[in-house]
């Protein structure tokens, strides 16, 4: 089990978590969102794209999200179980990967050897017990994905990260190739 940092469940994020997220975000040069059931209101869609855009995430979902982030250029479709070469190479490079209301907890990530043993791996979930949010997770918030994701929104607007990202024209020419 991953040590990690636990928060009380709560519909609004706890500020102290949402810092360490921020700063997360904010060193990450290769993150990826999985977004889950809990991401699907397009509420909590907007908010995680425009932190997307704000941390140079790529997007993807589990199976309950399919078609979530459709029409983006940065998503990776990512069924569990199902991950196309290349977005199975995507999420091995990752070096943080957030999963947002993703039901159960971050084993199969890397037990399925689905990303690297280094790769950090935040969970925010609401509807998990809040003594197992952070299970197989450096970071782990229990609130509301739309709620938590603004909130991180507006701490890297406060403080925008300045290291450059896998977010370059050549990887989203990678992507529309392979999403077509």
């Amino acid at each position: 089990m991953r040590v990690a940092e636990a928060v009380e469940r709560d519909s609004e994020p706890e500020p102290a978590a949402v810092a360490r997220l921020a700063e997360l975000l904010r060193t990450a040069r290769r993150p990826v969102f999985v977004a889950g059931l809990e991401a699907r209101p397009a509420d909590a869609r907007d908010a995680l794209t425009t932190l997307a855009t704000l941390s140079g995430a790529l997007l993807a979902t589990s199976t309950a999200a399919r078609g979530l982030f459709a029409g983006n250029p940065w998503s990776i479709d990512l069924p569990e179980g199902f991950s196309p070469p290349f977005a199975s190479e995507l999420m091995r490079d990752a070096d943080l990967v957030v999963a947002w209301g993703s039901t159960g907890d971050a084993a199969p990530l890397h037990d399925g050897g689905l990303i690297a043993p280094e790769t950090k791996v935040v969970r925010v979930d609401a509807s998990a017990d809040a003594s197992n949010v952070h299970t197989h997770a450096d970071l782990g918030l229990a609130g509301d994905v739309r709620a938590t994701a603004q909130a991180a929104v507006d701490a890297l607007r406060t403080c925008p990260r300045t290291l450059l990202t896998w977010r370059t024209p050549q990887l989203r020419r990678r992507i529309a190739r392979h999403s077509q």
